[in-house]
């Protein structure tokens, strides 16, 4: 008997930046729960109020976002998605501090404290490159992989391997994913030893995508994650289970056109039967074969209008056909299944 899954998805996604009610639908989402925050105080490390702080990154809907710092010295922007952010500090008599490539991973919250210098001149220090590395807010116990870590990690490209590389999760079928064999079959997951009273909670942008306490309701396209995080246990009152939190984060369109074409397949010759001389004196010619497998992902987005108007789209398809060992071709010569004369299905 040969066994044929198939699964295909399609993602699309627009995002409006026409309106102001438009921007607040998208910050209302629950994956975009990242923040920057902090204080800019001056050299001698006395607070600094009315600082200008502004923020941006291609992945927000408008060209920046701006702040001003308080009494204390403290400035805070909530709600944003995750992204590379460039992160501004002005202050009239004092060097203007700008802090480039700060990577905002899901569920973070940067605290990044500033000093700035007294400067006769108009003057400008740039950093680059440096990214809080510790979240003082969060209080889940979380894995982050981006874009970059979904896309060159050698794994099947499912949500149940992702969850596997991740600290204090455990894949529990006893069938394992070698070579993408299990493709089309979701599989059972635990968090340090157990599910929890409440199961566990797949979310797709925010989105509650249960179709039981432990599975999702149906099969993500791998390829349209911009990043994925696993909250293994420590979640807030906004997860309504004591299980697993899997947050997938799609990819969005942009002012820049960006797309990827993946196409991967097997063929039997790559994988061995096990079937040896005494089993074949029994008749048994194949085990459980691979006949044919592959997995075809693409995806493009971009701009419509200029900080406007902007589309994403994705789509995948794969296929597995493998044998299934113990079944037969025909009932043989004395026309009941089950017996030592029935041909096994090729």
């Amino acid at each position: 008997m040969q066994l044929r899954r198939r699964r295909s998805s399609v993602t699309l996604t627009a995002l409006l930046g026409l309106s102001v009610l438009c921007a607040a639908v998208v910050h209302a989402q629950t994956t975009n729960r990242s923040g920057i925050e902090g204080k800019v105080s001056d050299a001698s490390g006395a607070v600094l109020p009315g600082v200008t702080v502004s923020i941006a990154s291609p992945a927000l809907l408008r060209e920046q976002e701006i702040s001003v710092t308080d009494e204390r010295g403290r400035y805070r922007f909530a709600a944003l998605p995750a992204g590379l952010y460039t992160i501004t500090y002005e202050l009239s008599g004092f060097q203007t501090v700008t802090r480039e490539a700060v990577r905002l991973e899901a569920g973070f919250v940067a605290t990044i404290d500033v000093s700035l210098a007294v400067g006769a001149v108009v003057e400008t220090v740039t950093v680059t490159g440096e990214s809080p590395v510790v979240d003082v807010r969060t209080t889940a116990v979380a894995t982050n992989f981006n874009r970059d870590a979904l896309e060159n990690l050698p794994t099947s490209r499912t949500m149940w391997q992702v969850l596997q590389m991740s600290p204090g999760m455990r894949i529990t079928s006893a069938t394992p994913d070698v070579g993408g064999s299990t493709v089309g079959s979701q599989q059972d997951y635990a968090n340090y030893g157990g599910r929890g009273a409440g199961g566990n909670r797949p979310t797709l942008d925010g989105v509650d995508t249960r179709e039981t306490e432990s599975f999702a309701g149906f099969y993500y396209d791998y390829g349209a994650f911009e990043e994925v995080q696993i909250k293994a246990m420590g979640n807030d009152a906004e997860v309504s289970v004591s299980g697993t939190n899997f947050v997938g984060i799609i990819k969005s369109g942009g002012n820049d056109y960006h797309g990827s074409f993946l196409y991967a397949w097997e063929t039997p010759k790559l994988q061995s039967g096990n079937v040896t001389d005494a089993l074949r004196t029994q008749g048994i010619t194949e085990g459980n074969p691979l006949k044919q497998y592959y997995d075809l992902n693409a995806d493009l987005g971009g701009r419509l209008v200029r900080d406007r108007l902007w589309f994403y789209v994705g789509g995948r398809r794969q296929l597995i056909r493998s044998g299934k060992i113990g079944y037969a071709r025909t009932a043989g010569p004395d026309g009941v299944y089950g017996t030592a004369d029935d041909p096994p299905r090729q």
